[in-house]
């Protein structure tokens, strides 16, 4: 359970055989996450503009971050009042808080969390006015001494958390410094949700603790944490340094060692003994005559480090708490006080706070979602596909493309998006690890319920299928304007679907999206009233005589750029097909076709013209080079970019920051390009993978028949 030379070496003299029961977890988990996720996936992307994947582990957390949404949106303040009084002893002024009123500390509920206050104004006046007039006496003085354990090492989720805390690292780019420092043989693996520390580093870690900061701070016995980490694997050790000597690395990465430092603070400390504070709590109650009509209680206290222990070497952030005081007289039971004020303060509830990233991944942790290995790549996912966006604190708030994704998914199958269902699943998949289940079992079980999830309301398809058979007139197929063949029939997709519902087959939810969305195209010759009953508020038809208009005068334009031809050719073919065409992309096109009462747009003329005219200096262009779908040609950017400025004067923010990346790219051939790069702030991509960093792009690597042969041979 641990990557470390002495391990490896015992590991070779003491071979086993496979665990074929871990081999079958992860062919379980593989299936079911692909199954889930491809299918879905497609299912979402046809039913909700813009959404673009599904996932067991990602749908979960984007759930999460928009039911806190939701929660923060349905939130309203509950006022509530605080007392305390303002004492003096000679020199000494401190405040102490009203801790109980005839012998109940003053709390309420509100949506569902407990409160320290007083709810009633009015009574927290009554309370203020019956106190009024009055000193206090002390009743009591009490002095404890409470120890302090340190914190366990660090695993994937708290290494991540700590670094958010106290580097402002994002949880994958901790990983990513964590990754080059565990290939460096700097730090143990880091990947792991395992706190059992290997016996061969206790003695080095004892010594270095002797050495540095004394005998005292070793503990009279190892330190050794439980784990309560949800379905926890323990597979590895916790992140630690492998030489616990070194508390610094030779890296040139000023963020690396940032990093190291942290880990190899936590690990120390987690082995040193636990800190020493001494308490002091006074409690106070009014003095008399005249009594009170009430009981009151009220309390300071403060604390003070008599042995620092673990304190001495882990320096990040609050370790301990100071109580109400940081320093209080000395007083003894009797002492009577001057009250200088009694205070009265009002103070309203506040809503949940949004998930940055840290609390999410301690949130995913909490509730057995997802793996150490999938925090930081899940909430990438997140970023990457437009459900969330990341703010300041890396803050996470859901887009309407990710609250629309939710809410679907909570309507059609919601046990996907339950954290007790994908909980029981890593249950599951942690019992086919441990040999308790075979996996078939669990993956035609996910697979029975998940068709259940995919299948459509067999009604509903009927209740459309007689609909869409008033229809008499059909469009014309779409063809492929090269070769002539058919690649689209709305009349020959309906017949399909109403013979496999003859057959008795099963309608999936994306085939009845499709047939929602053509039954929707031919609305102007079915019965409205049914239409609706059948898939609810239909969307507002456009003016016709409005988009006949607008794609007349833009197609009259003799500067359109070759993006602005292909959409207007393609929302002409749509609109004469289908008659439709959606609020975003009628509103595209008045920006087309009336560029000059376009106001609301970026003031970037001059700028993009200088780096424009900078990239006039390329004389050796990359060649493109295709990712995914989608050709990047950086000469035709260019030229696109540069008829669209004299078009409309201006680039989109999207088309500048492309703008900026590719004269980057080409620097070695740009004359004035430092001056540039200050003016612009122009730097390399943060994405790795995006384009070599000097000179031209170079093509991408073609995989030759010979190449895939022997990778398959080889597989």
């Amino acid at each position: 359970n641990e990557v470390t030379k002495e391990a490896v070496l015992e590991a070779l003299e003491n071979k086993t055989t496979i665990d074929q029961a871990l081999v079958d977890a992860q062919q379980a988990r593989r299936l079911i996450d692909r199954l889930g996720g491809f299918k879905i996936s497609k299912l979402l992307s046809s039913c909700i503009r813009g959404a673009r994947s599904a996932g067991r582990v990602q749908s979960v957390a984007l759930w999460m971050i928009v039911d806190r949404e939701r929660a923060i949106q349905a939130f309203r303040a509950t006022p509530y009042w605080l007392l305390g009084a303002r004492l003096e002893k000679g020199l000494n002024t401190f405040d102490a808080r009203l801790a109980a009123v005839d012998g109940k500390a003053p709390s309420f509920k509100a949506y569902d969390k407990k409160i320290d206050g007083i709810e009633s104004e009015e009574t927290a006046k009554a309370y203020l006015a019956d106190l009024a007039g009055h000193d206090v006496e002390v009743l009591s003085v009490e002095r404890t001494t409470v120890g302090k354990r340190p914190q366990p090492p660090f695993i994937t989720s708290t290494l991540q958390q700590a670094a958010s805390t106290h580097l402002n690292f994002s949880p994958e780019q901790t990983m990513r410094l964590a990754q080059a420092l565990y290939e460096e043989g700097h730090i143990t693996y880091m990947r792991t949700d395992g706190f059992t520390v290997s016996p061969t580093i206790r003695g080095a870690v004892a010594a270095v603790i002797t050495k540095l900061f004394g005998k005292e701070c070793l503990p009279q016995t190892p330190n050794v944490y439980g784990n309560k980490v949800k379905n926890a694997q323990e597979a590895h050790e916790p992140i630690r340094p492998t030489h616990v000597e070194n508390d610094k690395v030779p890296v040139s990465d000023p963020q690396q060692a940032a990093l190291y430092e942290l880990i190899w603070r936590r690990f120390v400390a987690s082995q040193m003994a636990p800190a020493r504070f001494e308490r002091t709590t006074l409690t106070f109650v009014p003095t008399e005559p005249p009594a009170t009509k009430h009981d009151y209680r009220f309390t300071a206290s403060t604390q003070k480090v008599t042995f620092e222990g673990f304190l001495k070497v882990w320096k990040f952030g609050r370790t301990e708490e100071e109580g109400d005081v940081k320093d209080l007289p000395i007083l003894n039971k009797g002492d009577i006080l001057h009250c200088r004020e009694w205070l009265c303060e009002g103070k309203e509830t506040l809503p949940p706070a949004r998930y940055n990233e840290a609390s999410l991944v301690k949130a995913m942790e909490e509730n057995g979602i997802g793996r150490p290995s999938t925090y930081a790549a899940t909430i990438r996912t997140l970023l990457a596909r437009g459900y969330v966006t990341s703010g300041k604190g890396r803050v996470l708030t859901p887009t309407d493309t990710g609250i629309k994704a939710t809410d679907y998914l909570l309507k059609e199958m919601p046990d996907f998006v339950n954290l007790a269902f994908t909980a029981k699943m890593e249950e599951d998949l942690d019992e086919i690890a441990n040999g308790d289940k075979g996996w078939e079992a669990i993956v035609q079980a996910f697979y029975k319920e998940l068709l259940k999830w995919l299948a459509a309301d067999i009604q509903n398809v009927l209740a459309l299928l007689a609909l869409l058979a008033l229809i008499k007139n059909w469009r014309e197929p779409t063809r492929n304007a090269k070769t002539g063949k058919i690649t689209w029939d709305d009349k020959a997709f309906v017949d399909d679907i109403r013979a496999t519902v003859e057959k008795g087959e099963t309608i999936s939810k994306t085939q009845y999206a499709t047939l929602a969305r053509i039954a929707i195209s031919y609305r102007t010759l079915l019965p409205h009233d049914q239409l609706e009953y059948i898939l609810g508020p239909l969307p507002t038809l456009p003016d016709v005589s409005e988009v006949k208009g607008l794609l007349e005068k833009a197609c009259a334009r003799d500067t359109l750029t070759d993006w602005e031809k292909k959409f207007i050719g393609s929302l002409s073919d749509q609109f004469a097909r289908t008659g439709a065409l959606t609020e975003k992309q009628i509103s595209i096109l008045r920006g087309i076709a009336n560029p000059e009462a376009d106001g609301d747009h970026p003031d970037n003329e001059a700028d993009a013209t200088l780096l424009l005219q900078a990239l006039g200096q390329v004389k050796t262009w990359a060649e493109p080079t295709k990712r995914g779908r989608q050709t990047y040609d950086d000469h035709e950017i260019f030229e696109s970019f540069s008829k669209q400025l004299a078009s409309r004067h201006y680039l989109t923010e999207r088309q500048f920051a492309a703008l900026k990346r590719v004269v980057y790219s080409y620097r070695e051939q740009i004359v004035n390009f430092t001056a540039l790069a200050e003016q612009f702030g122009l730097k390399a991509p943060a994405t790795r993978g995006r384009r070599p960093t000097g000179g031209a792009r170079k093509p991408a690597a073609k995989r030759g028949p010979a190449k895939r042969t022997a990778k398959k041979e080889a597989k």
